[in-house]
């Protein structure tokens, strides 16, 4: 299985979240007069939509990564958890915009983030803003 695929499972994983919490189904649900349309956008188009949106990002990272310089890299913050967070907090901001603006944003900040342009404290700051 190559990179892209592995990519693929864990964004499809993300989406499953809704479907399997059957209280949060029910009760969407009852909301009068929309509930139901609600929950059949919510299982069965929303995972979908947040594939594509994450789809899109990774596509986005390639896009920017491409520009960097392999030596420019900053190996030691990739292992790093501050990394992990910043990626996570980014997917995440991914899958809750329909704005590829936004999603070609978060990949430039991850981009100077990760070649030291930029510190972690104002990647942090950076996202916040993006995402309002």
């Amino acid at each position: 299985m190559n990179k892209i695929e592995k990519t693929n499972k864990l964004i499809e994983k993300s989406g499953s979240t809704y479907n399997d919490n059957t209280a949060l189904r029910v009760a969407v649900n009852l909301i009068p007069g929309v509930g139901g349309a609600l929950d059949v956008l919510i299982s069965s188009r929303g995972p979908d939509i947040n594939f594509q949106r994450n789809l899109k990002l990774v596509e986005s990272f390639e896009k920017e990564i491409k520009k960097v310089k392999e030596e420019n890299i900053n190996k030691d913050y990739l292992e790093s958890e501050e990394c992990y967070d910043l990626v996570l907090k980014i997917f995440e901001n991914s899958s809750k915009t329909r704005l590829d603006s936004k999603r070609d944003n978060f990949a430039k900040l991850f981009s100077q983030l990760i070649t030291k342009k930029i510190t972690i404290d104002k990647s942090e700051i950076y996202l916040y803003i993006l995402n309002d």
